[in-house]
């Protein structure tokens, strides 16, 4: 007994058929490497007789590689020494495995794999993102990469406060400045806060500012300041002082 067909591997078992006269015989066809959605036709001889069957086969429709209907995204502040949390998405079809890996500038992170990424100096100034690889059952993949996020060296504010001989009365003389393990300069401004009261300190292009601060009651007042970040260097709060104002 012999099958033919024109592609994938076309086979019936057993090959020698043991017939008997009057009794039913049964063999099985199986036909493998064939493409997804097709119809086929095959054709089974059996030795020493005109008889044929003919074996029609419609294979089903290759299934849909797995698609992320919400992306991955990255959470928690990008600075030196912080943590960040990467979401997966969500994907269809449902019950696919899902690997994470973190990027910088698009290039793989050594042993980046988890949900969690503790930012290093090593990453600071690139671009974070994380890519999520989904396998279904069937081992077709489908990716996924989350919006970059920027990382940021971790910075320090500095805060001198002063009241020279010769200030004005409920005026003091402030000094600001940021700094941080990056060749950046911070920019933009550092808010400096007199018992509650918000006044802004523009930055030089060193990352230095300075302020004469008026209209303070007299009295022993509690100033600090504080820092948001910029695109390259991240946010921080200066330790507070006591100063007596006259």
């Amino acid at each position: 007994m012999q099958g033919t067909g024109g592609e994938g591997s076309f086979a019936v078992s057993p090959a020698q058929l043991p017939v008997t006269a009057g009794k039913k015989a049964t063999y099985t066809a199986s036909w493998s490497g064939l493409a997804a959605g097709r119809s086929y036709v095959g054709l089974v001889g059996y030795g020493g007789s005109t008889a044929t069957t003919i074996v029609g086969v419609t294979t089903p429709a290759a299934s849909a590689a797995p698609t992320a209907t919400t992306a991955p995204a990255i959470t928690g502040t990008p600075d030196v020494g912080q943590t960040l949390t990467a979401s997966t998405g969500t994907w269809t079809p449902q019950g696919v495995t899902l690997a994470t890996q973190w990027l910088s500038n698009g290039t793989p992170i050594a042993g980046a794999t988890g949900s969690t990424f503790r930012v290093t100096s090593a990453v600071a100034g690139t671009a974070l993102a994380v890519r999520v690889t989904a396998t279904a059952s069937d081992g077709r993949t489908g990716v996924a990469t989350s919006p970059t996020v920027t990382a940021r060296d971790a910075a320090t504010v500095h805060l001198q406060v002063t009241q020279p001989r010769g200030t004005a009365s409920g005026t003091v003389h402030v000094r600001v400045s940021v700094t941080s393990a990056g060749k950046q300069a911070a920019t933009g401004v550092v808010r400096v806060t007199v018992d509650g009261a918000e006044h802004d300190v523009p930055l030089d292009g060193s990352g230095t500012g300075c302020a004469d601060i008026a209209g303070i009651a007299p009295g022993t007042r509690t100033v600090q300041a504080s820092y948001a970040g910029d695109n390259l260097v991240g946010g921080g709060t200066s330790r507070a002082q006591r100063i007596l104002v006259r």
